[in-house]
């Protein structure tokens, strides 16, 4: 990248007379690769805007950013000639200090605040339903020590246009006690999260055994194996029920969880007739595709075993044009190129990741850090489907998933201390609403192919005001054409 575009997210930065703090990624919102037009103007009246006050904050230009004694709020107030319209903010901070931060803008003669979030580190990409106003704030209402701001830039973005569907691909549960008692209202209910999702991965149901048959009694083995399919699809057939009323076209993958030492038998002596028999199950089914959780192969052995069946299993698959999807984490891949080239979509599990805070899935770690390694592990943007994570966990790093439907939280609020699950009292870090607008329109300004969640289940109603796929609608709807 230019180093004249890197520093079109530091225009107001360099207007302020800070110093701009970049590492050495190369993470940078589609600013970076914006029309003609918008590279002129990345924010309206940007080159216009003054600082206006800065109470509790102290210039440090030689220090490269503006500091905040950690003591009481600390403001900024930004003022433009006219009205401006902005729907975005890039912030930066050296280090991890700040902890609650907001925005405010003035309108009819007060401060209407319209954005919250916690932390900031090296990067936080702020979005917002578009707003305008004279005046805009940035209030730093929490933090860890001192906190030193390096980068405060808005931006009103263009809404994209982009060539393939930007995917929100959701695991489901289908089997569970809960899902098959849905009344019908219920299921009605749950089907409007369709509108929104546009494939869906049936999980948690499926293995295949050592001689490289697809296993679907590993769990109740008072069923044989014949009589657990015929139940598998049945409840696959009254899922889809549930997924076609919305109407609109959702693309179905069934996931095989496979960890353990038969997997990597089967891939050792059966690789063809397990890869004939997966191909024969998704025709079967009438499955869009399949994808593959194993958690984790050990060693250069089993990654190369891993590789090898996913490049020959693709060669299969792309005769009926179906989905190979691989979930990974943001640690430990190391399939061959020739795999990562295979791959269609990465479900990427961003998530049961803690910073140094405990917190589960935070922006810094789980978004930016996570495409960073994805694209050194050479996977391109448009195979990632950044992970959004619908339950919390604690910040002490238990084995805890407290369900996000559960939780007593706000729309901003990530952080849930002293809640009580399973009869354990925890401090629990979620993924609010705020939060997954702000990782969906960070994956669209990134070009990534589109988001993954898990697991539906555990969102609440559509329509309720802290519907995490309702969040996930509104971003598209306000940033693609």
């Amino acid at each position: 990248m230019k180093n004249s575009t890197r520093y079109l997210l530091s225009h107001l930065a360099t207007r302020l007379g800070i110093a701009a703090f970049y590492s050495s990624m190369h993470l940078h919102p589609a600013g970076c690769e914006m029309p003609p037009e918008q590279k002129r103007t990345p924010a309206a009246c940007v080159s216009s805007i003054h600082l206006e006050a800065a109470q509790g904050f102290l210039a440090t230009k030689g220090m490269g950013g503006w500091r905040c004694a950690g003591k009481g709020v600390s403001e900024m107030t930004f003022a433009f000639p006219k009205k401006t319209r902005v729907n975005t903010l890039v912030l930066r901070e050296a280090g991890s200090h700040i902890r609650h931060f907001a925005l405010e803008c003035w309108k009819d003669g007060a401060w209407l605040r319209f954005y919250e979030s916690d932390k900031v580190e090296r990067y936080r990409y702020c979005s917002f339903p578009a707003q305008q106003s004279t005046k805009y704030r940035l209030l730093i209402l929490k933090t860890w020590g001192a906190a030193k701001v390096t980068e405060c830039s808005f931006y009103d973005l263009s809404k994209q246009h982009r060539q393939q569907p930007f995917r929100v691909s959701a695991y489901m549960r289908f089997d569970t006690e809960e899902f098959l008692a849905f009344t019908q209202k219920e299921r009605d209910a749950f089907s409007r999260h369709f509108e929104t999702v546009n494939e869906v991965i049936l999980f948690d149901t499926l293995k295949w055994s050592k001689s490289g048959a697809v296993w679907f009694n590993y769990r109740d083995a008072s069923q044989t194996n014949e009589e657990a399919k015929q139940t598998w699809f049945q409840h696959a057939a009254e899922a889809r029920k549930v997924i076609e009323k919305s109407g609109r076209p959702v693309k179905v993958l069934a996931s095989f969880f496979q960890p353990g030492k038969d997997t990597v038998e089967s891939l050792e002596n059966h690789m063809e007739p397990l890869i004939e028999a997966l191909t024969a199950f998704l025709r079967e089914a009438k499955l869009d595709g399949i994808e593959f959780d194993w958690e984790f192969p050990k060693g250069k052995r089993e990654w190369a075993l891993f590789s090898k069946f996913l490049v020959n299993l693709k060669q299969r698959l792309m005769q009926d044009g179906r989905i190979l999807a691989v979930a990974l984490a943001d640690w430990g891949v190391h399939l061959s190129p020739e795999a990562v080239r295979a791959i269609d979509q990465l479900s990427y599990m961003a998530y049961d990741i803690n910073d140094i805070n405990g917190y589960h899935a935070s922006f810094g770690r789980a978004a930016v850090r996570a495409v960073e390694y994805a694209e050194k592990c050479g996977f391109r943007r448009e195979q990632i489907n950044l992970g959004l994570p619908y339950y919390g966990r604690p910040t002490y790093k238990g084995e805890y998933w407290p369900l996000w439907k559960d939780a007593q939280v706000g729309y901003w609020q990530n952080y849930a201390p002293q809640i009580t699950f399973d009869g354990i009292e925890m401090d629990a870090y979620y993924n609010c609403p705020g939060m997954v607008a702000d990782k969906t329109a960070f994956a669209l300004q990134m070009g990534l192919g589109g988001v993954m969640i898990f697991p539906l289940n555990a969102d609440r109603p559509h329509g309720n005001p802290l519907c995490l796929t309702d969040a996930i609608r509104r971003t598209i709807e306000e940033r693609v054409e």
